[in-house]
């Protein structure tokens, strides 16, 4: 994202003003909010596209809430705190 900014552009900013212009905009989402964002944003795709009732698609959505749930779960056995 940040190589087709650089082209895009015809000032002579460099990649770390570029960088720190980037993190400025994404510091307000915190990544529960995006994350939000985002499945709403597939349980609308699988509406349009599937033609999926809301029904199927909040079962679907149950079902994969379950399946991060329980990735995440697998993931704090590898979960180091190193002081």
């Amino acid at each position: 994202m940040m190589a087709v900014e650089q082209r895009e552009q015809n000032d002579q900013r460099t990649m770390g003003l570029m960088f720190h212009f980037f993190c400025d905009e994404l510091k307000g989402n915190d990544f529960a909010r995006v994350l939000e964002q985002m499945l709403s944003i597939l349980a609308e795709q699988l509406k349009d596209y599937l033609f999926l009732t809301k029904r199927q698609v909040d079962e679907f959505m149950d079902k994969f809430m379950d399946s991060l749930s329980a990735v995440f779960n697998t993931l704090k056995q590898f979960r180091v705190c190193e002081t």
